[in-house]
Parts: C-alpha cells; sequence; structure tokens
C-alpha cells in the first residue's frame, strides 16, 4: 500500500508539472499584460477619438472667425483696381471659410462619430473579453488550490503514518529508563489494559487508523488530479478562444485606426490642396497692385496701365476731363460752384480712403487673431497628445488619454501624425507673424500717414481753393470791364461814321466835324488801349489760376 501511495503521488506529481506546459498556459500567466495591453488599445481609441475631436472643433472654431473676418470686409475703394482686388481677397476668405466648415463638418459627421463608435466597441469587447478571462483564471486557479491542498493534505497523512511506524519500531530504552516513556503512552496502555486491549491490538490499531487516513487523503487527491485532468482540456479551449479572440480585437482596432488615420490625412490634404489653390490664386491677383510702390522707370505697360486705372478713376470721380491729345492735362472748370463741388468730392474721396484704409488694418487684426488662436489650440493638442517621454509611465498616467505602449508602426504612424500638425501651426505661425510684423506694421505706419496727408492736403486745398475763388472774383471783375470797354469801344467805333445830318447840326451849334471826329478817334484810342491791356490782365489771371490749380493736380497724383 506504501508503494502504491509512492506511485500515485509521483503520477499526480508528473501529472500537475505537466499540466502548464501548454502555449496558451504560458500566456495565460501573463493574463496581467495581456489585458493591459488591451486597456492600452482602449485608451489609444480614446486618445485618437479626443484629438480628432479637438481638431476638428477648433477648425470648425477656425472657419467661424474667417466667416466673421469675411462678413465685415465689404467696403469699396473708390479705385477700381485696389476695390476689385479686396474683393478678390473678400471671396478668397470666403471660400476658404467655407472649405474649413466643410471638412471639420464632414470630419466631425463621419471620422470622429466612427472613431467614437470604435472607441466604444473596443471598450466594451476588451472589459468582455478580461472578465471572461478573469473568470477563467480564477476558475484554474480555484482547481490549482484544491489540488496543492489535497496533496499537502495527503503529505501531511503519509508523514504522520511514517512517524507512527517508526515510533512503533523503536525498541525500548536500554538505560533502565524505561519509567520516561511518554506519559501518554503510560496512560493508554493502562486504559487499553482496563478495556482489556492489549498492547499489541493498541499498535494495530494506531496503524489502521494511520493508513484509512493515507488512502482517504489519497483518494481525494487522486480524484483532484482527475477533476483537474478532465478540464483541463476546456480550460485550454476556452483559454485559447479568449486569447484569439484578443487578437482578433487588437487586429481590428489596428486595422480601422490606420484606415481611419489615413482617410483623415487624406481628406485634410485635399482640403489644403484646394485651400492652396484660392491663395495662389488671390496672390496673382495681388500681383498687379503689388508693384504700386515700384519706380516709374522700372515699370512695364501692364503696370502702368494699374496706375492708368487709379488715375482715370480719379478724375471720372471728380468730374473732370482729359484734353486731347498726347500731352494729357486735367482740365477743372473754375466756376465757384465747380469748386465747391470739386471740394466735396475731394473730402469724399479723402474720407473714403480712410475708412478703406481702417477696415484693413481691423481686418488684419482680425486674421492675426485668428492665425494665433489656430496655432495655440494646435499647440496644446501636440502637448496633450504626444507620446509619453517617461518610460516608467504606467496606463492612464496622463491627465488626457494618450497612445502609449502600441506597436512601432502604430507609433511612428502616430508620431507622423502629430508631426504633420506641428508643421501646419508652424505654418500658420509664420503667416501670422508676417500679417503682424511686416504688413500690418507698414498698413498702419500708412494709415498714419494717409491721415496726416489728408488733413494736410485738405488744409492746403482750402486755402488754395479760397484763393482761386479770390482770383476767381477778380477775373471776373476784369471781365465784367473788359466787356463793358469792349462795347463802349464798339459805340465808339460806329460814332466815327459821320452823315451829312450829324455834319448840319453841329454847324449850327458852332462845332466842326473835324473836332468831333478827332475827338471820337482820340476816344477809341483810349478805349483799345484800355481793351487790350484788359486782355492782358484776364489773361495773366487765367493763368494764373491754371498754375495754382496745377500743383494741386500734382499733390493729389503724389497722394493717390
Amino acid at each position: 500500500m506504501e508503494a502504491d501511495s509512492t506511485e500515485t503521488s509521483a503520477r499526480a506529481q508528473d501529472t500537475t508539472s505537466c499540466a502548464p506546459v501548454s502555449y496558451q498556459f504560458h500566456l495565460f500567466g501573463a493574463f496581467n499584460a495581456v489585458c493591459s495591453k488591451g486597456k492600452n488599445g482602449v485608451q489609444t481609441c480614446q486618445a485618437i477619438s479626443s484629438y480628432l475631436q479637438d481638431r476638428a472643433a477648433h477648425e470648425q472654431f477656425y472657419s467661424k472667425q474667417l466667416a466673421k473676418i469675411q462678413q465685415n470686409v465689404k467696403t469699396e475703394d473708390w479705385a477700381k483696381h485696389v476695390a476689385n482686388t479686396w474683393n478678390t481677397f473678400h471671396h478668397t476668405i470666403a471660400a476658404i471659410s467655407l472649405e474649413y466648415a466643410e471638412f471639420s463638418n464632414m470630419h466631425t459627421s463621419s471620422i470622429v462619430s466612427g472613431m467614437k463608435a470604435c472607441t466604444s466597441q473596443q471598450e466594451s469587447q476588451i472589459q468582455r473579453l478580461i472578465t471572461e478571462g478573469s473568470k477563467l483564471r480564477t476558475q484554474y486557479v480555484e482547481c490549482m488550490n484544491k489540488m496543492s491542498k489535497a496533496k499537502e493534505r495527503y503529505d501531511k497523512k503519509c508523514a504522520e503514518a511514517i512517524d507512527t511506524i517508526q515510533s512503533i519500531r523503536r525498541p525500548p530504552a536500554a538505560d533502565g529508563t524505561s519509567d520516561k516513556v511518554d506519559i501518554f503512552s503510560k496512560v493508554w496502555d493502562n486504559t487499553a489494559k482496563g478495556l482489556g486491549l492489549g498492547s499489541l491490538e493498541r499498535q494495530k490499531q494506531r496503524m489502521a487508523s494511520c493508513l484509512e487516513d493515507v488512502v482517504a487523503s489519497e483518494d481525494a487527491y487522486v480524484r483532484a488530479v482527475d477533476a483537474m485532468n478532465i478540464q483541463y482540456t476546456s480550460y485550454e479551449r476556452q483559454v485559447q478562444d479568449n486569447l484569439i479572440a484578443f487578437e482578433v480585437t487588437e487586429e481590428q482596432r489596428l486595422e480601422y485606426i490606420k484606415d481611419l488615420l489615413v482617410r483623415s490625412e487624406k481628406s485634410r490634404n485635399a482640403m489644403v490642396g484646394r485651400v492652396e489653390r484660392l491663395i495662389s490664386g488671390m496672390r496673382e491677383a495681388l500681383k498687379s497692385i503689388d508693384v504700386l510702390g515700384t519706380m516709374p522707370m522700372t515699370l512695364s505697360r501692364s503696370h502702368c496701365l494699374v496706375l492708368d486705372d487709379i488715375d482715370d478713376g480719379f478724375t471720372k470721380l471728380l468730374g473732370l476731363k482729359h484734353k486731347e491729345g498726347d500731352d494729357v492735362e486735367l482740365q477743372v472748370d473754375i466756376s465757384p460752384a465747380s469748386i465747391t463741388a470739386l471740394v466735396l468730392k475731394m473730402q469724399t474721396m479723402t474720407d473714403q480712403g480712410v475708412v478703406f484704409t481702417h477696415m484693413m488694418l481691423n481686418t488684419l487684426v482680425e486674421c492675426i487673431s485668428a492665425e494665433e488662436t489656430l496655432v495655440g489650440a494646435l499647440e496644446r493638442i501636440h502637448t496633450s497628445y504626444s507620446p509619453l517621454s517617461n518610460e516608467a509611465a504606467t496606463l492612464f498616467s496622463s491627465a488626457a488619454p494618450v497612445v502609449f505602449a502600441e506597436g512601432t508602426t502604430l507609433d511612428r504612424g502616430w508620431g507622423a501624425v502629430l508631426m504633420h500638425m506641428q508643421r501646419v501651426a508652424y505654418l500658420h505661425k509664420e503667416f501670422g507673424s508676417l500679417l503682424a510684423e511686416p504688413v500690418s506694421l507698414s498698413l498702419d505706419t500708412m494709415k498714419t500717414e494717409y491721415i496726416e496727408t489728408k488733413l494736410k492736403m485738405d488744409d492746403e486745398l482750402h486755402h488754395l481753393m479760397a484763393s482761386v475763388a479770390t482770383d476767381m472774383a477778380s477775373h471776373t471783375k476784369l471781365e465784367q470791364k473788359l466787356d463793358a470797354k469792349s462795347k463802349e469801344l464798339a459805340v465808339t467805333k460806329a460814332s466815327l461814321a459821320s452823315n451829312i445830318e450829324k455834319d448840319a447840326m453841329l454847324q449850327r451849334f458852332m462845332e466842326s466835324p473835324v473836332d468831333r471826329e478827332r475827338k471820337l478817334v482820340v476816344k477809341s484810342d483810349q478805349l483799345q488801349d484800355e481793351v487790350a491791356d484788359l486782355k492782358g490782365q484776364v489773361d495773366a489771371s487765367g493763368a494764373a489760376m491754371t498754375a495754382k490749380l496745377e500743383p494741386r493736380r500734382q499733390v493729389q497724383h503724389i497722394f493717390l
């Protein structure tokens, strides 16, 4: 029986030692790592979903800012070419705003919602697999514990039986110390004698009881091993199915994330390409006006046409005409009513120019604000969703979900997405800096100079027109005087044609016709001299007024 017990124990030990050899059970021992990997996958889905949602929200806000800017840029300039260029900018901003709005709406409705659904599915699937695996692991551990306890009880009973047998076989003491035998044995011997049992019977009963305990513990151990052997196949199959489900879930997750990120970046690149084409069109439209500050000697024919367009618009709005011929000069009606209307038109045009310049500056300030807002949002997103630099960081150690402990391919792909976003933020930052530094500062300086020039020119215009009005009054008086003298001269010349009746009448009054003719000739000569002098004064007055209008025309051209 002792040999059978030893053989059964060895068989049970061999069975126990062979059970965990299976590949699946080796992985089952790493169940915590598998669960951690699944949770990392869920966290990755949450991080990508949150990233896509945040970026779409900021791009939507950026499109709203552009739409607001587009609604505020409807002021027109009197110069046709400048107005057309500003309309091109207006339509470009509107188109870019529409592109960002459509992209963010599409992104939110399709890609972000799809990623949210994938995240929810992954979370429920991983939680279910973890629950199933934990249940299997608990059952397996319970069976192993039962078998271990049965083996421990069996080993204990065997050890007790061995001790009992050794105590029975132990020879009596040879040094006369039999009186020092175990008190319990003496009591038992006395009791056994009182019951009519001998020492031999008592030993047999003790051995029988020990062997029964050994056999019972062996049977329990064998039953535990048999139960484990029976359930082993079931555990192996269930563990294998659980691990395969983990693997399939991970494959589906990675495939979906890859497809989603590729779709997202392709759609974003397509949108950026359309925006770049819009900006290229606006750049082409701005080339013609970009050379207005170039020196006249370097201007081409097309550039001169731009200046001619502005000059033509200026003269038409002021109601000025051109002479026929190559040497084009402005002709101004110098009547008081025309001068008043001209001054009002000039003031209206300069006021409109000031309003247009203010509006351009405010628009650029809003553009800079929109770019800074988008750049700040993209930088915060990059900081929040960048991979953890600390390799010792554990799951959910970041305040926001991050992509952590993924494979090399996904890490590279996610890093490429974040790097592309960082480049986009850098481009927007550079664009905002260009607007803030040279453009905005130059426009602000131009606005200040424009206002100063306008005030100075308005003052000069008032003084000039007041002087012209005074000269016009003097010129009108001279013309009136010239007209009166001319009429008097005509009357005098008509009087020189004497007739007989007048001569007879003069003779009655003792006046000779020769004296009368001589007086008329003297008066006619005097009137001719006065008329010639008045004509010279009128011509000089007209030339002086023309000379005073010419500097104003030159100043106005410089102002334009």
